[in-house]
């Protein structure tokens, strides 16, 4: 681990999610880049703030379906959606519970040939030859916002330092050729659940099992509403 630290130190950090900012009928959205989702869509609250709930084609309704279930209000068939200084023409699925209020699936990426450069930290519009920048930590989304993720409300470089601490801890009561105890370890603090069955309860509500929503809580160091959102974008992800 420690070796780790001291070459990798960026692989402890946080990765920022892929948002960028976009207009929807002139009401301003954080959408998220998704490429491993097939489909572009929106949340109910925010076809409403948009005003586009009118345009909504409700024989589209239906289920989605991936690691978990969520309800499909519709269609809009074709909206313009402004990303920077370009116009892009798109369609999307309205979905009832979606925690994020938009995602630009690989149907639209694809449509319009966007590249996600990661280097420039960017994504370009082929269709239009523009590109535009992805959102800073501070710009994103609440639930996106990696000092949202950390339950316990301490700051990366500390959790580091103390997990370094450990380790040093362990390897210098480590001796050559002792064997490990028969006894258990009491599992130290950081290493316990750092959500309540309650969480569980609430996502497993979407319909997700159990043990998905274990995994991804935490994934997200317990933060629900962020696993919540990590569940429905694998819901769409291409299998």
């Amino acid at each position: 681990m420690q070796t780790a630290i001291e070459f990798t130190p960026e692989s402890f950090g946080q990765v920022l999610m892929l948002y960028v900012d976009c207009k929807v009928n002139g009401c301003p959205v954080k959408a998220f880049v998704d490429s491993g989702a097939q489909m572009t869509i929106m949340s109910q609250s925010c076809a409403e703030r948009c005003h586009i709930m009118r345009l909504v084609d409700k024989r589209w309704s239906g289920v989605a379906k991936g690691v978990g279930t969520q309800a499909i209000l519709g269609r809009v068939h074709l909206c313009q959606i402004q990303i920077g200084s370009a116009f892009l023409q798109s369609s999307f699925s309205i979905l009832e519970n979606q925690p994020m209020d938009m995602l630009l699936g690989l149907d639209m990426l694809k449509r319009h040939q966007c590249v996600i450069d990661l280097k420039k930290n960017k994504l370009e519009i082929g269709t239009t030859g523009t590109s535009t920048s992805f959102l800073g930590e501070v710009d994103l989304p609440e639930h996106a916002r990696s000092n949202q993720l950390n339950s316990l409300g301490n700051d990366a470089d500390q959790k580091m330092t103390e997990a370094q601490s450990r380790s040093t801890k362990q390897d210098k009561g480590k001796t050559p050729g002792s064997k490990a105890s028969s006894s258990k370890t009491p599992q130290p603090a950081s290493a316990r659940p750092q959500f309540s069955e309650e969480a569980v309860t609430r996502l497993m509500s979407n319909g997700f099992s159990r043990n998905v929503v274990v995994e991804e809580l935490q994934r997200c160091n317990g933060n629900v509403d962020q696993a919540l959102a990590m569940l429905f974008s694998k819901s769409f992800s291409m299998p």
